[in-house]
């Protein structure tokens, strides 16, 4: 809508669900996002989502400001059939990363869907694991408490 409401302020003037987000992404360690390709780019409703986090680079943009504190690590989990490349969406992947001061530390593509569902994809089910395993890696390491199991 354009309200401009974050450009003064460090919240979003549209209270709505989103709010949970809002308050509680400073505490978040991990940040996955996992999309399908369409039209060579993440789906359009994670990118409505993620449009929803305008605020924070509102913040960093017009009062030099950052919200979020706490450095997360990211993961980008993709899908696509048909001849699909993940350039676009790491690209804009990366950029929703950045505002949420998340350090993108692997991704995880599946790129032949039209010949082998990604549930069947060894070779990005074993990356997955093995993603999943650094970030409670990292988890243990930072806090001091034994990972997931």
């Amino acid at each position: 809508i354009d309200c401009r409401h974050c450009w003064t302020n460090d919240e979003c003037a549209i209270q709505d669900d989103m709010q949970q987000i809002y308050d509680n992404i400073d505490k978040y360690d991990n940040v996955i996002l996992a999309s399908p390709i369409h039209f060579t780019e993440l789906s359009g409703m994670l990118l409505t989502v993620t449009s929803r986090l305008q605020m924070y680079w509102c913040a960093e943009f017009f009062r030099g400001t950052t919200l979020i504190k706490n450095k997360k690590n990211a993961v980008l989990i993709l899908t696509g059939g048909g001849g699909a490349s993940p350039a676009k969406p790491l690209s804009t992947a990366k950029n929703i990363f950045r505002h949420l001061n998340a350090e993108l530390i692997g991704q995880v593509y599946s790129l032949s869907t039209n010949d082998i569902p990604a549930k069947d994809d060894r070779a990005a089910m074993e990356k997955a694991k093995a993603l999943a395993l650094e970030l409670n890696e990292r988890y243990a390491l930072k806090t001091g408490k034994p990972g997931l199991t």
